[in-house]
């Protein structure tokens, strides 16, 4: 997510500059909730408090580990927007 001083929030990636007064948005590095689920027969997710780069961090290794998985293995996953 980026933020700008005045208050705007966006997801959109194309945003460079805030709408509403023209500063450069910035990255948002607070901590925020993130969901992870796992999914195999059952399902279960739950929320998670992480910072943007640690969410970037567990979201490439668990892509890593999902595209060296054979067979029938389940997923784990983040619902994570990469900006």
């Amino acid at each position: 997510m980026k933020k700008c001083k005045c208050g705007f929030e966006t997801k959109n990636k194309e945003y460079k500059l805030c709408p509403m007064c023209g500063q450069q948005l910035e990255l948002d590095k607070s901590k925020r909730l993130y969901t992870m689920g796992l999914s195999a027969e059952e399902s279960h997710y739950a929320e998670i408090e992480m910072t943007y780069e640690e969410a970037k961090i567990v979201n490439r290794v668990l892509k890593e580990l999902q595209k060296d998985a054979r067979g029938y293995c389940g997923s784990c996953w983040v619902d994570f927007d990469e900006e």
